[in-house]
């Protein structure tokens, strides 16, 4: 995840815990950091998820179309990836609510799951989202 470093400060003390902030060389933007999450959780649930495979035995997934979540495994962490879908960032209500005070810009979220509503369906992944559905920043 790239960040500028002012975005690198507000969101430091969630992001330090949960992964590793990499060196970059930009003479042309040296202004900006680069967050690289470690905390991989296995807290999808494979029974009421919506999954992908690469092959005919479903034993190894290669994306997930509809999440749900074991809320118990989740925890805390307010950031992390998936085993399964290793190529996304997912953030948790924390990380999003210090965006939204701090409003760094260039970020958006994409509510896929939350404890009361479930599995969210989720048709578009880039952005900009629906206002109604989405905080973009």
């Amino acid at each position: 995840m790239i960040l500028s470093t002012r975005a690198a400060d507000v969101l430091r003390d969630l992001l330090e815990q949960n992964g590793e902030f990499l060196p970059v060389v930009s003479p042309e933007n040296p202004d900006v950091a680069l967050f690289h999450p470690t905390t991989a959780l296995d807290a999808l649930d494979k029974e009421k998820s919506v999954l992908n495979y690469l092959n005919k035995e479903k034993t190894r997934p290669y994306m997930v179309a509809r999440y749900w979540f074991v809320e118990e495994k989740l925890g805390d962490v307010p950031i992390f990836v998936l085993p399964e879908d290793a190529g996304k960032i997912f953030v948790a209500d924390a990380f999003v609510e210090r965006v939204c005070e701090n409003k760094p810009t260039g970020f958006g979220f994409r509510r896929l799951w939350s404890p009361e509503l479930g599995s969210v369906r989720c048709d578009r992944w880039q952005g900009p989202f629906p206002e109604s559905e989405d905080i973009n920043l």
